[in-house]
């Protein structure tokens, strides 16, 4: 079964958050121990004790989710979480997501997240912004009474998180101004326990300062390992180089989260699990589609009840060859086929990508009908081919490189490794 893992964002937070699992399991309790240490704080006895407003804070909270999100990530794992096939995290939770998927150490993403809070909150006096939720509207409908109010230069959709649920972010007067208006047509408004107008453009200083601590040498990007959705495009994050700019982007742009849901559900995500304090996302993911199967992790009563759904079963070895074939082979031809291509000769193109790809598409096909034969094409064959291919394009060896990296999150877990040691040709030493 196809699963997706998400992470909250601010607003998320309560007292307490961890503190439970904490108590039952020891790598909860060493992450949070980490947490502490990378940013010289007792961060872990404030997400524990409070108070609330002092970790209401941005540049509290912000870390805190991220460590909260970490900690849950790294117990599902330990407990026997294998083969994710794509993250995503609201606001904040994209760089939580962006942690577990191995793009970027914990401990630089702390700091960061804490420097981002900081960023974010100098933006602009408290109390000058505001954010409110917008329940049973559909977004054209909230933008044509933004626009009729002549608001549209300093109130920006936030979040468009369900089709009836959009967030506004904007100056507080303004905000009022609409909730009034809003109120009198009969919409449901929540104000946001937020401190700051986010993801409008009146975080533009935010934005700046980020850019500059984002591009910053102590920040080492690399290619994620399990596909992130970035909040701005709803699409995966491809490549490292990019994953600063559009962070810097989306800290003044919108959270597309119901398109991102709509792309979970277009690649055949079946369990979405959500790692932070509560469930606010999976409340809200119960509206978009109801035969998803969701799970939250953030008590040991909802940790033990998702166990067995984690957990490897005595058959899962050999039957997880098909999922890691058609992960693998679904992973080379994306990668193939969105690649742009700097090689000018044609003949080049078509013998050395277009003849491997076609093989590819064909392999891909039969192993998702259930015909692929794992003596035709083998682990190490479909990562040559991709580096050949990619070598054909004339594209420089360290995007290659960063794109055969995100083919090789694709490979076999360790749940399904026998299996495919069994049935495939040994990898060569080139191939690893």
């Amino acid at each position: 079964m196809s699963t997706a893992v998400v992470f909250p964002g601010q607003g998320s937070q309560i007292v307490g958050m961890c503190s439970e699992l904490a108590a039952v399991y020891p790598v909860v309790r060493a992450t949070l121990t980490e947490a502490d240490e990378a940013l010289g704080m007792p961060l872990s006895a404030l997400m524990a004790s409070g108070p609330a407003e002092k970790l209401a804070a941005t540049v509290n909270c912000q870390p805190a989710l991220l460590a909260a999100g970490v900690a849950q990530f790294r117990l599902l794992q330990h407990l026997g979480l294998r083969n994710v096939a794509c993250m995503a995290g609201h606001s904040l939770g994209e760089y939580t997501a962006l942690v577990c998927a191995e793009a970027l150490d914990f401990p630089s993403a702390l700091r960061l997240v804490q420097d981002r809070g900081r960023f974010m909150q100098d933006a602009m006096p408290l109390g000058t912004g505001r954010m409110t939720a917008i329940l049973g509207w559909e977004i054209e409908r909230v933008l044509k009474i933004i626009n009729t109010l002549s608001l549209s230069s300093t109130i920006q959709i936030a979040n468009h998180n369900a089709k009836q649920q959009v967030v506004v972010s904007g100056l507080s007067a303004d905000i009022q101004t609409l909730e009034s208006k809003l109120d009198q047509l009969g919409a449901t408004c929540f104000p946001l326990r937020v401190s700051a107008p986010f993801h409008s453009i009146h975080m533009s200083p935010a934005a700046v300062a980020l850019s500059e601590r984002l591009n910053s040498e102590e920040l080492q990007w690399k290619t994620c390992r399990v596909d992130v959705y970035s909040n701005v495009t709803a699409a995966p994050h491809r490549d490292a180089e990019s994953i600063p700019h559009l962070l810097e982007r989306q800290i003044i742009e919108t959270v597309h989260w119901l398109t991102i849901m709509e792309r979970f559900q277009e690649r055949g995500v079946r369990r979405i699990i959500e790692c932070g304090p509560g469930n606010v996302l999976i409340r809200l993911l119960k509206s978009h589609n109801p035969k998803w199967k969701l799970f939250s992790s953030s008590l040991p009563d909802e940790v033990e009840a998702l166990r067995p759904h984690i957990q490897p079963s005595a058959d899962m070895v050999d039957g997880s060859l098909d999922a890691n074939m058609i992960e693998l082979l679904g992973r080379a031809v994306h990668t193939l086929v969105t690649t742009p291509n700097l090689e000018t000769d044609d003949s080049i193109y078509e013998s050395s990508v277009a003849v491997p790809l076609r093989t590819l598409r064909m392999a891909s096909k039969q192993w998702r009908r259930g015909k692929g034969d794992p003596t035709s094409l083998s682990v190490s064959d479909i990562r040559a081919m991709t580096r050949a291919a990619l070598t054909a394009k004339a594209l420089p060896q360290k995007q290659i490189d960063d794109k055969l990296r995100y083919l090789d999150s694709g490979l076999i877990t360790s749940s399904g490794l026998s299996a495919v040691h069994r049935f495939v040709k040994p990898v060569t030493q080139e191939g690893n």
